[in-house]
């Protein structure tokens, strides 16, 4: 069963190129056999209130894809168990661990 991982990697500089030195070093320790996508997050920039606002705005719209993400993940997983689903779905949802 494939496993499915959310990573956070420093953005150091460039995030296109600290992504592709993320990407270069999953492909090569795993011979190609996993897939790397990017999950796009807004630039976070405080200053005003009203960026303030919009920021908070931005994080609820995130919010709502990742757990929109998770969600599908679960019931993807849930569907793919099928009667073992029970018993298999908690060893198979792992958080840290």
């Amino acid at each position: 069963m494939p496993e499915y991982w959310f990573a956070s990697i420093p953005g150091d500089g460039n995030r296109t190129v600290a992504f592709q030195n993320f990407k270069a070093k999953i492909a090569s320790s795993q011979n190609d056999l996993s897939e790397v996508a990017p999950l796009p997050i807004p630039e976070f920039k405080i200053g005003t209130l009203d960026t303030l606002v919009v920021l908070s705005e931005d994080l609820a719209k995130q919010d709502a894809a990742f757990e929109g993400s998770v969600s599908k993940l679960v019931e993807t997983l849930r569907s793919l168990l099928g009667s073992e689903a029970p018993t298999k779905l908690a060893g198979c949802l792992s958080v840290n661990e």
